[in-house]
């Protein structure tokens, strides 16, 4: 029993003397005199904010497009979708395509209204993955006579 006692005791007291040891081992920083505060931080949480603009994509079939006003009609899985270009890029992008062709797109919503973000001509899709995976025959493995 006496063994069992200082068995545990003994670690006890190497773990409060080295304990102590520690803390007293460490030497404060010097105190740094204190920033002055910026007014640039509102213009901090506007970037954020903007940063923050969720760009969604999609496909479809251009339906209508006037690269001069900078709008395109185009009919995707979520029904018909109006967008605009605001950048020159968009604008130049939207003279690449006629009605009628597949594309893939990403826009933003702002103000209520899509801001078409990029925008090029997809593939012609003319079956699905799966589709295909159905239609095909599997090879036999037996060898025939």
């Amino acid at each position: 029993m006496k063994n069992i006692i200082k068995l545990l005791l003994v670690p006890v007291a190497l773990f409060a003397f080295v304990g102590t040891g520690f803390a007293q081992g460490t030497t404060p920083a010097p105190a740094k005199p204190a920033a002055p505060a910026k007014q640039a931080a509102p213009a901090k949480t506007t970037e954020k904010k903007e940063a923050t603009v969720k760009v969604n994509r999609a496909r479809g079939e251009l339906l209508a497009v006037d690269s001069k006003a900078g709008t395109a009609k185009v009919k995707g899985r979520d029904g018909e979708m109006s967008l605009i270009a605001d950048t020159k890029e968009t604008k130049d992008a939207l003279t690449k395509v006629k009605v009628g062709d597949p594309v893939r797109f990403m826009y933003t919503e702002k103000d209520g209204k899509l801001v078409l973000a990029r925008l090029e001509k997809g593939r012609v899709r003319t079956e699905s993955k799966s589709s295909r995976q159905k239609t095909q025959k599997p090879q036999s493995t037996t060898p025939t006579k």
